[in-house]
Parts: structure tokens; C-alpha cells; sequence
């Protein structure tokens, strides 16, 4: 066989299977979810659960972690600043835990954050909690979209239960 041919076979071959290997083996804690220039965000899967909420409907509670880049970093402690709020420490931000709940009643998709905790190395800059019932529309197109699309794809991939 030439071997021009033979390269481009396994050119694909290499391709086609770097991109169906999930990102995440099960017994890594983390899954990633998406990435920019400021941070990743990945699923807490020991965390992780869902329920029935409706014949239609659904809701996932998830924590997802942010890890930040410096420039990451640095975006939030611009809006710090423009908010007029302190910024000691802050340049040590390292990743957040956020706890959020996504909800599908049939008909739209729609997600609360219930509580934010920031991270330096080895210590906690902030943390917040949220009791109020202020929930957000899953708009196309949008990262919380992306978010919830891996969610979905993770729990069917590894066929997850919903929780009793």
C-alpha cells in the first residue's frame, strides 16, 4: 500500500478516536465541561445528581468548578474594582465552587445558583450564599447552554439513575 495512503488512514484513525474518548475516565472526580482565556469549568461527579421532577420535566443539582487563569483573575478583580468592593487577595484567586441547580419543566430550560465560594491555593477568599428564588432562563447560545448540554450528554453517557 503506498504509504502516502497509509499515513492519511491513520491521520483519521488518530482523529476520529482523540475525539470520541470521553474527557473524563470514571473514576476522575472532575468532568470537564468547556474552557476560555479566563477558566475552565468542569462537574463535580461524585456530587453530581439528577431527579423526575414532571412527565416532562427534570432538574440536575450540580457543583461546578471554575479554575482561573491569570487573566481569569484578573477579570474578576475588575469587576471587583468597578463595583467598588475589595480586592485583598484576590490576586491569589485559584478556582470557585459554584452549587447550581438546572430545571427543565417540558418547555424551557432554566437554572438557579444557589452558592459561589471562592479559592486561593490554600484558603477561602469569599463565600456566598443564595436564598432567594431568582432563576435564569438557559439562553441559546450561552455558556450556562453549553454547561447543560455536558451535563445531559455525561448523565446519558454513563447512564445515571435519577435519584430516588
Amino acid at each position: 500500500m503506498n504509504p502516502k495512503k497509509v499515513f492519511v488512514i491513520l491521520f483519521f484513525i488518530t482523529v476520529f478516536m482523540a475525539f470520541s474518548v470521553p474527557q473524563a475516565q470514571a473514576m476522575d472526580r472532575y468532568y470537564g465541561l468547556s474552557s476560555t482565556a479566563g477558566f475552565g469549568c468542569s462537574l463535580d461527579t461524585q456530587t453530581f445528581y439528577w431527579l423526575i421532577t414532571t412527565d416532562k420535566g427534570y432538574s440536575f443539582d450540580v457543583w461546578l468548578k471554575f479554575d482561573y487563569t491569570e487573566k481569569g483573575a484578573q477579570e474578576v478583580i475588575n469587576s471587583k474594582k468597578k463595583a467598588q468592593l475589595p480586592t485583598d487577595g484576590w490576586q491569589n484567586l485559584k478556582y470557585a465552587l459554584n452549587h447550581i441547580v438546572f430545571s427543565f419543566d417540558g418547555k424551557r430550560s432554566i437554572f438557579k445558583v444557589l452558592s459561589t465560594t471562592y479559592y486561593t491555593q490554600d484558603s477561602i477568599l469569599s463565600n456566598s450564599t443564595f436564598n432567594d428564588n431568582d432563576w435564569k432562563d438557559v439562553i441559546p447560545g450561552s455558556m450556562s447552554e453549553t454547561w447543560l448540554s455536558q451535563i445531559l450528554w455525561y448523565q446519558d453517557h454513563n447512564k445515571i439513575p435519577p435519584k430516588q
